[in-house]
């Protein structure tokens, strides 16, 4: 099985160490395949920069390349994609993560982005919560 990771996993993953996010982060590359973009890569270390400095965003990038198995989708496989979903899609930010998605073949896309899976584009692509996705994983809850 896999699933493309949005941007929010590993943040939510990595600042709330408790939550559904970082459950699945723990069984990435064990109880399933992980996909990410390298977009997705640039995002959480921005995200990380900002709020926590440069050597917090070392770490995670760190973080995120020791994950077994790890899938990471490169821009010139999914980028083509991008003028053919921009017009299907209201939050533009999310495009080329669902081109990354749909290039890499996964099974789920796990997002705590409620707005993204209400898109108009969610009937051909099974978006999921990390909730939704760790019950699939079957693995039970820490809290």
């Amino acid at each position: 099985m896999k699933a493309y990771l949005d941007t929010n996993i590993f943040i939510f993953g990595i600042t709330d160490p408790v939550s559904e996010s970082a459950t699945i982060l723990e069984c990435a590359g064990i109880r399933f395949t992980p996909v990410i973009s390298e977009y997705t890569i640039k995002e959480v270390v921005n995200w990380f920069k900002n709020r926590k400095g440069r050597l917090a965003a070392d770490e995670v990038y760190h973080l995120i390349h020791k994950i077994p198995e790890l899938e990471i989708m490169y821009g010139a496989s999914y980028r083509s994609l991008e003028i053919e979903y921009r017009s299907t899609m209201d939050d533009c930010d999310d495009v080329l993560h669902v081109c990354a998605y749909i290039v890499s073949d996964a099974d789920y896309f796990v997002t705590a982005n409620r707005k993204l899976a209400q898109e108009r584009i969610k009937d051909q692509n099974n978006f999921v919560s990390p909730e939704e996705f760790a019950d699939t994983l079957a693995v039970a809850k820490h809290w």
